[in-house]
């Protein structure tokens, strides 16, 4: 058994405005024939001429969203040209910022350790007097190997 039809009153469902919702049941009655333009137009405070226009507006539009479209999302429209160069100074802008983060942590490492931003022969030196002297051998001193002159 099918269920029976709900008519002009489906209306009442659509997400609007409450002026709409009320605007779209009374089209839908004129377009059954539950109702004529003359007492839909009262009823909406309109005149004949005007209800008619708007009665047009809705079945256009109803029909225009009806109509076939491709499967999936529609495709992309390409950037303009300003939105490109947009783009490209927003990146510009995310560069400089890691630039300038950078900056500030070098320029804390400076105060805060200053051995860590010294150039690497300067931390050979002080690597190399802070090494401790070699232990000296207490067991016989080697002897020299003398080269034969030939």
């Amino acid at each position: 058994m099918a269920r029976p039809p709900s008519g002009p009153s489906q209306a009442k469902n659509v997400d609007a405005s409450a002026e709409a919702r009320k605007r779209l049941e009374v089209i839908l009655q004129t377009v059954a024939g539950h109702k004529s333009v003359a007492a839909a137009s009262a009823e909406l405070g309109l005149s004949e001429s005007r209800f008619h226009v708007i009665r047009e507006q809705a079945l256009e539009a109803a029909a225009k969203r009806l109509e076939r479209r491709s499967a999936g999302r529609p495709p992309r429209s390409k950037p303009s040209a300003e939105a490109r160069r947009i783009a490209e100074l927003e990146a510009q802008v995310n560069e400089m910022e890691i630039a300038r983060r950078a900056a500030e942590v070098r320029a804390e490492l400076a105060i805060s350790m200053p051995e860590v931003l010294r150039p690497p022969a300067e931390v050979k030196k002080k690597l190399r007097q802070q090494k401790p002297p070699k232990a000296r051998r207490t067991s016989a001193p080697r002897r020299r190997r003398r080269r034969s002159k030939r």
